[in-house]
């Protein structure tokens, strides 16, 4: 009997779209489309509730990333976590964040989740080990389908690595053992105005932690 490997999973992400226009190598993914059923509950003459007096709720996109990303995967992820195109290897910071796509080959079926933003992006790393990012992304809708994954590179740069690291405060180099840096877009994410999905993702305030 034939079976499925985790393994064979692929992440892909696009400016806009339903076709995935980047791939990356990746640690794992929590991408999830959660729905709400309401029932009135209410009272009717008994204990029993009524399976027809339900309405399907709500729907909501979250979930993290967690990858090793290298400069070329940073030059694409950055702009969106700070809002600002890239110039000349400077990420400015801007008033709203541009919007993309994410795609995940789960082997079976291929998710799609669009109108995507990065509410949270954590950069972590420790002596003798890789930089890590942690992604947390908030969107709009989520569609299934098996449709083929397109033929696409990972980036085969190295990722950066915590030896890479430089501290300076006020001019002075410091030595360090580990670090972390939270960058917070504090999205709104209760704007399902007559509607079942989401139909803004506006920017609250911006918090960076480290």
């Amino acid at each position: 009997m034939a079976y499925s490997s985790g393994s064979k999973a692929q992440l892909g992400m696009a400016a806009s779209g339903t076709v995935a226009t980047e791939r990356y190598e990746f640690l794992s993914e929590n991408l999830t489309l959660a729905e709400t059923i309401f029932n009135s509950q209410g009272i009717a003459g008994n204990r029993s509730q009524y399976s027809e007096r339900t309405r399907q709720n709500i729907r909501t996109v979250s979930g993290s990333i967690l990858l090793h990303p290298n400069s070329v995967e940073l030059d694409v992820l950055l702009p969106r976590i700070l809002g600002a195109a890239e110039v000349a290897d400077v990420f400015s910071l801007a008033e709203t964040l541009p919007t993309f796509t994410v795609v995940v080959d789960r082997v079976e079926k291929r998710f799609y989740y669009e109108n995507c933003k990065v509410n949270r992006a954590i950069f972590r790393a420790q002596q003798g080990g890789p930089l890590e990012l942690q992604l947390d992304i908030e969107g709009i809708d989520e569609t299934v389908n098996a449709t083929v994954f397109p033929t696409l590179s990972i980036s085969t740069v190295g990722p950066y690595m915590f030896s890479d690291a430089v501290l300076n405060v006020v001019g002075t180099p410091y030595s360090f053992r580990d670090f972390e840096v939270v960058v917070d877009n504090q999205l709104i994410g209760d704007r399902h105005l007559n509607s079942l999905t989401r139909t803004a993702l506006p920017e609250g305030g911006r918090l960076a932690q480290w």
